[in-house]
């Protein structure tokens, strides 16, 4: 749904971009709106494809989240558990409904669970030293460039590493982890 004002704000956003004239809202310079998800629809729209594709590119993404979610259960607890994750993330029915719209959540879901993945990853499994840390730091902070209500997202993985640290003993390994 291209209808609502935030779908076409975004759209216009993008149009703004693709004509050289940056981030505008109703012809003025704006930075009401963060820039991921215009300058997706930007790259989207200078590819030549037609805004009605755009919800198959956003399904697209949306089955990219699911097999993330799968992924991420299964790293955490159990294939059984990732494969229920990832078939109850497919078929909720909200979330589905994003994927139609031209709005920033679809990317917005991709980037938190790639870099909850990610983190994890590195994290349990010992693998892929500081370059995923670093990989899932760049994920993270894509997240509130897409949407403004992932800005709180750090200060909890912060404080939930903190505790883990703590919890565990091992707060000295943890901290230069994340330094």
């Amino acid at each position: 749904s291209f209808g609502n004002s935030d779908a076409l704000g975004y759209i216009g956003n993008a149009k703004h971009l693709i004509a050289g004239e940056g981030f505008r809202e109703a012809g003025i310079l704006s930075a009401l709106r963060p820039p991921v998800y215009p300058l997706f629809l930007a790259a989207f729209l200078k590819l030549g494809l037609p805004l009605l594709s755009l919800p198959v590119i956003q399904a697209l993404i949306f089955s990219a989240a699911a097999v993330l979610l799968y992924k991420l259960g299964k790293l955490l607890f159990s294939e059984r558990t990732g494969k229920i994750a990832g078939f109850i993330f497919g078929l909720e029915p909200l979330l589905a409904i994003t994927t139609i719209m031209a709005l920033p959540e679809t990317l917005l879901i991709l980037f938190l669970i790639f870099f909850f993945y990610l983190l994890s990853l590195s994290y349990l499994k010992n693998t892929g030293g500081k370059g995923l840390l670093f990989l899932s730091g760049v994920v993270l902070g894509l997240a509130p460039l897409t949407k403004p209500v992932a800005i709180y997202l750090p200060f909890v993985v912060a404080l939930f590493i903190a505790v883990n640290a703590l919890a565990s003993g091992e707060w000295k390994k943890n901290l230069t982890a994340l330094a």
